[in-house]
């Protein structure tokens, strides 16, 4: 498989462009951070016009995968923060220039009672948020702003989910806040099986990719065309490189599946630039 999940870039100014609804987030150590009181009070400075900032501390860092790990991240202005499915946080970095970078990544888990959330991140060798996934360690200090995004859970009698490496946080929320009597059905590129993960999907194809490039729309068009629709009560989440997901709309409709219960989110673009997207987050050029 392919080191680096995609190329292509998406500006920092254009960052919500994507993330529309047509229309219309393994276990980590509990930790035993305590509340705020009067004599001292969680560290929040607010953004005008925009979520606060967290300064938090890495408890945990595990993978998941040979190219995946889980982030924990703990702070006293977390404690009884509780992000809806699927919302994302930006992580304040450094890029090689030393200037401040932000990079996007989906709340796989949080637990307000503790004040942790928990991120699962895309390891490579390309840009600053990949280099942060791989050699971040438990002890170490991260900011960020959060949580934000805007996809609405909504009841349906199923749900599919069409998804490469960087959905796979979501799909694994959200699966996790339907519950396991919800009927779902997964249709999810990745390398190969070394990149599977849990996902709690109850009928789930895995698209293998091998040595081909990543941004293609091909296996999710020939798996969505092969389908037969469930039920016209269906609703659908399209994440991943952000004009395939858009490319895919019609096989959507033609799966009975109301565009209004569509959810597209590009979390990457292949184009100009070298850049890698991060998963559960958007990319940026490298």
């Amino acid at each position: 498989m392919p080191s680096r999940p995609g190329t292509g870039q998406t500006g920092e100014d254009r960052r919500e462009a994507l993330d529309t609804t047509t229309p219309a987030g393994a276990d980590s150590r509990t930790g035993s951070l305590e509340g705020p009181t009067e004599k001292e009070l969680p560290r929040v400075t607010t953004i005008t016009g925009r979520t606060p900032a967290h300064h938090t501390e890495v408890t945990r860092a595990v993978g998941l995968t040979s190219r995946m790990r889980r982030i924990t991240l703990a702070g006293p202005t977390l404690v009884g923060l509780a992000p809806s499915p699927a919302q994302d946080i930006e992580i304040i970095l450094g890029d090689e220039a030393g200037r401040r970078v932000k990079r996007r990544y989906t709340i796989r888990r949080a637990r307000p009672e503790s004040g942790q959330f928990d991120v699962d991140a895309l390891v490579h060798p390309h840009g600053p948020g990949g280099r942060w996934a791989a050699s971040v360690q438990p002890g170490d200090q991260v900011e960020f702003l959060g949580p934000r995004g805007r996809l609405e859970l909504r009841e349906a009698g199923w749900h599919l989910f069409v998804a490469d490496e960087a959905g796979l946080p979501a799909v694994a929320a959200l699966c996790e806040a339907l519950g396991p009597g919800a009927r779902t059905v997964g249709l999810i590129e990745v390398g190969d099986q070394h990149d599977e993960i849990e996902l709690g999907v109850t009928s789930l194809r895995w698209l293998h990719r091998g040595k081909d490039e990543p941004g293609r729309p091909d296996r999710f068009a020939a798996a969505l065309s092969a389908m037969t629709s469930l039920a016209p009560d269906g609703q659908a989440y399209l994440l991943g490189e952000s004009r395939v997901v858009i490319s895919l709309r019609p096989l959507i409709e033609a799966l009975a599946i109301d565009p209004i219960r569509t959810y597209v989110k590009g979390y990457w673009n292949v184009g100009r630039g070298r850049a890698r997207p991060i998963a559960g987050g958007r990319t940026r050029q490298i």
